[in-house]
Order: structure tokens, then C-alpha cells, then sequence
């Protein structure tokens, strides 16, 4: 009984630290309450941000990895990994951190950094699944450009 009013308490606290926050914030800003929660509200839930949006350099990456997973003839396995592991790919890029020791046998240590945190954007799994059916679709029918 201690622990769940302790945890009451905890979470009260937290929930009045919040409306001190926000009251401060509205003599600060000049805004009224409700505005400031709604404004607040308005992008509390945002998918993406100007930061998480991926530059050339990101999709370079991924088109360097993605040419390595055809070239090893792991495209199936890769493209269905990557499909069901979509909405971990925060904790996969983590992984990567993780095995950066091994990794680095294929990756630079600077890649292996860039790489784990462009998997921390959310749209990079999308990017990366396109580039490796790319990759695939050029290596089954090479141009003929040369």
C-alpha cells in the first residue's frame, strides 16, 4: 500500500511540476495557458522533424550499404529483417553501437557512428529497403551507359 501511494504522490508531483512549468512559461511567453498547451499539444505528437529528415550524405550511406547487402546476395533476408524490425530501428541502431568492435571489419569507425545514427531516423529503414531493391534491379539489368 506504501509503494502505490508513494507512486501517487510521485506522479501528483510530477503532473504539478508540469502546471508550474507551463505557468511559468506563459508569463514568460505572454501566452495564456490554453494556448500554451495547445500549442505545446500541436507538436507533442510530431513524427518528423527538420532534424530527422535525411541529407545526401545519409542516403550516400545507405546506398553504400545497401550495395554490400546485394553483392553478398543477402537481399530477401536483409528486405524481410528490415520490414519487421521497422519500428525497432532506434534499439537497432543502439545494436550498432553495440557491435561496433566487429562491424568495423566492413565499416570505418566514422561510418559505423554515421550509420547508427542515421538508423535513428525514422524514415531511413524506408530509404534503405528502396536502395537495396535499387541496387538489386541494377545488377539484374545493368545500363548499358558505359
Amino acid at each position: 500500500f506504501r509503494a502505490r501511494t508513494a507512486s501517487t504522490h510521485f506522479v501528483a508531483s510530477l503532473f504539478a511540476a508540469q502546471i508550474t512549468g507551463m505557468r511559468c512559461m506563459r508569463s514568460a511567453a505572454g501566452m495564456s495557458f490554453s494556448n500554451r498547451l495547445s500549442d505545446w499539444l500541436s507538436h507533442a505528437f510530431a513524427v518528423d522533424t527538420p532534424e530527422q529528415q535525411l541529407t545526401q550524405e545519409d542516403v550516400a550511406l545507405l546506398d553504400r550499404v545497401a550495395a554490400m547487402i546485394v553483392k553478398r546476395g543477402l537481399i530477401s533476408p536483409a528486405v524481410m529483417f528490415l520490414e519487421t524490425a521497422k519500428p525497432l530501428n532506434f534499439i537497432g541502431s543502439q545494436v550498432l553501437v553495440f557491435l561496433n568492435p566487429i562491424v568495423t571489419i566492413v565499416f570505418s569507425k566514422w561510418e559505423m557512428t554515421h550509420l547508427s545514427e542515421v538508423l535513428e531516423k525514422r524514415s531511413s529503414v524506408d530509404v534503405l529497403i528502396a536502395a537495396i531493391e535499387r541496387a538489386d534491379a541494377e545488377r539484374a539489368h545493368p545500363s548499358t551507359d558505359s
